[in-house]
């Protein structure tokens, strides 16, 4: 069989699985986007002092069977102190799901700053709605993600 005979006879699957991966890694980036959106309006909100300096950015991530994408994080600053916000990657092991849920964990973001992180899964359920849980470091337990619960590992990641 020559090369091109057996690239023609790949082409299929090669084409399918391709759109399936970008389908896939659209979604993580979707879910990320609407994250750090979310994120920065509860800062917003809270900031009524307009202490903090909250930017923006894009990093580059790389994955065995995503290759190399881009997703938004944040930078948060209060004075000379920073917390970011960054995506780790879509394919991920995390907790065991909670005993009455059905579906599996895409995606984790830590929210870190020098010495201290703490996780942020996303949870895709059988029925396709998508949620994401914090895991504070301290003791392992984990909660819904809220402004509350997001502002509470800040305030002790700073």
């Amino acid at each position: 069989m020559t090369l091109k005979e057996f690239l023609r006879e790949q082409a299929d699957a090669v084409r399918s699985h391709e759109a399936t991966k970008e389908a896939k890694l659209q979604a993580w980036i979707s879910a990320v986007d609407k994250l750090v959106d979310q994120i920065q309006g509860w800062l917003t909100d809270s900031d009524q002092e307009k202490l903090l300096r909250v930017d923006r950015i894009e990093i580059q991530l790389s994955e065995e069977s995503l290759g190399p994408y881009h997703v938004p994080a944040l930078r948060i600053w209060l004075g000379g102190r920073s917390v970011n916000v960054e995506p780790v990657a879509l394919e991920v092991v995390g907790p065991s799901p909670r005993k009455s849920a059905r579906g599996l964990y895409q995606g984790r973001v830590n929210v870190a700053s020098r010495l201290e992180s703490f996780s942020l899964y996303r949870f895709v359920g059988e029925d396709g709605r998508e949620s994401w849980e914090i895991i504070d470091p301290r003791n392992f337990t984990r909660a819904e993600l809220t402004q509350a619960t997001f502002e509470a590992a800040l305030v002790s990641l700073f």
